[in-house]
């Protein structure tokens, strides 16, 4: 896993490279961890990546794994595997997936 730095991150979203949307943040307390996994489905390689965020839509952390081969399931399953690795990295312990 590559563990991203802001700068990288909003680098990227504005490129569009990292399908970047709007978030609905989580309630006050709560950070929402936003992951996504990636399939080419012509060489079945897939990939994940993330990003951890507070109730003000604050960046904690974000993160981007080239998997390998395999399927969207195995992606995104990755995806989320990453980011609670992540979450426990940055000792968020209150989280809500969102794929």
């Amino acid at each position: 896993m590559r563990i991203l730095e802001k700068q990288e991150w909003e680098a990227g979203k504005s490129l569009g490279a990292l399908g970047a949307t709007q978030l609905d943040p989580p309630m006050k307390g709560w950070h929402k961890v936003n992951v996504d996994g990636s399939l080419i489905d012509s060489t079945k390689s897939i990939a994940c990546g993330g990003v951890i965020r507070d109730h003000r839509g604050t960046w904690l952390g974000g993160f981007l794994k080239n998997i390998g081969k395999g399927d969207i399931l195995l992606a995104e399953t990755c995806g989320i595997l990453n980011g609670l690795q992540l979450a426990l990295l940055k000792k968020v312990k209150k989280i809500i997936i969102q794929l």
